[in-house]
Order: C-alpha cells, then sequence, then structure tokens
C-alpha cells in the first residue's frame, strides 16, 4: 500500500491478533505484555497502549498519529517506514500499526561498530539539519531512531512523537532537541561504553547552514 493513501481504522480481534502474531518474534516488551513484533512476514506489528484514562492520546491514538506522520515524511521527502494497517485492539484504549520496516542500519548501530567515520557524521549533521529547516520537531529524534539506508539515505523510524511546522524550527526547539539527543546519547555510550564525535556532529550542524 501506498503510504499517501488512507489507511482506515479496522477492529482485531485477539483471535486474529494471536494468529497474526504466530511466528513472529516479539522485538519489544513491557510490564503489559509485548509491544512490537517481528512477523514472519517481514512486517513489524507495533501496539499502543493509552496507559492514561485522559491524554492527547484520548482523541488522537499514537497508532493513528505514527501512520500519519509516516505519510507526511514520506511526502516531504524523508525515507520513513510504510504503513500497511491500522488496527483497533480489543484491550481498552489500545490500537496498533501494521507497517513495512525501514531497510537499513541505525546510527547506533554504527557506533557499537565502530563505524562513525568523519564523512557520516557530517552528513548526518546535514540531515538533521535538514529536519529542523523542514520544521519537522522530532521528540524521540535519537541514534536508535535514525536510520541509513542501504541507498546511503537518511529516514527516520518510531515516528509517533512528532509535529511538523509551516517554519523553520526556532533556535529555542533546535536546542531542545538537541538536548533530548544528547541525554539519549549519554546514556547509550555509557551502556555500551562506546564514543560518538558530539562535537563533530554540531559543528557539522552549524557548517551546514553557512
Amino acid at each position: 500500500m501506498n503510504k499517501s493513501e488512507p489507511i482506515h481504522l479496522k477492529k482485531l480481534l485477539r483471535a486474529d491478533l494471536e494468529k497474526l502474531t504466530i511466528g513472529g518474534q516479539i522485538l519489544e516488551a513491557d510490564g503489559l505484555g509485548p509491544k512490537v513484533f517481528q512477523l514472519s512476514s517481514g512486517l513489524i506489528l507495533k501496539i499502543f497502549r493509552q496507559r492514561r484514562l485522559f491524554s492527547s492520546a484520548t482523541f488522537s491514538p499514537y497508532a493513528g498519529r505514527f501512520i500519519r506522520n509516516a505519510q507526511r515524511l514520506e511526502a516531504t521527502g524523508i525515507a520513513t517506514v510504510s504503513p500497511v494497517q491500522y488496527f483497533d485492539l480489543p484491550e481498552k484504549r489500545t490500537t496498533a500499526v501494521l507497517y513495512r520496516p525501514l531497510p537499513g542500519i541505525t546510527v547506533a548501530q554504527l557506533a557499537r561498530d565502530g563505524k562513525l567515520e568523519p564523512a557520516i557524521i557530517r552528513d548526518l549533521a546535514h540531515f538533521i539539519r535538514r529536519l529542523h529547516q523542514k520544521g519537522i520537531y522530532f521528540r524521540s529524534l535519537h541514534i536508535g531512531n535514525i536510520v541509513r539506508t542501504p541507498e546511503q539515505r537518511w529516514g527516520l523510524i518510531d515516528v509517533a512523537d512528532m509535529t511538523f511546522r509551516r517554519r523553520a524550527l526556532s533556535r529555542t526547539l533546535i536546542e531542545r532537541n538537541f538536548r533530548q539527543f544528547k541525554r539519549h546519547l549519554d546514556h547509550f555510550c555509557a551502556y555500551y561504553r562506546c564514543e560518538f564525535p558530539w562535537q563533530k556532529l554540531r559543528e557539522g550542524y552549524d557548517a551546514a547552514g553557512s
């Protein structure tokens, strides 16, 4: 299915959910159960549970946001996942999205493998600046959600938490986005005992605008 086509909400009964996930691999789970499956078909099923009784997700479920954001990114020329189906699950305030994953390797994987060459960091900095110039504020922008595709393009995954603004991001929002990025990066590098050329990334970002 093309990402620009409307994807309508469909009821998914518990028996159908169990059938759909037979032979699949659980990629992520929490105290409430599995959150992300990789199905035998290669597709990904991501489950969104609304934890609070009243929140913005009451009126705009996370799975719906995920789909809309993927479609807007695609229309903007940013590589991302390809939504296939939008599900309403039997569990209260729970939705899901079935999608084709974005092929490639995350920046996190490149960092763990020691493959963050200067040219890649410079290219990554240009990509982040491109997002900001397009008015894309991705609250979950971090090295686990940025993908380098086999065609050497950059793309985004896990795109539910995102807003699109009419103008380029303000300096305040840019710095807030970088603080979020750096906070995740520090935890990641401490856990995996790897290095990331943070200063080079910021220098590359600034140079891209000169």
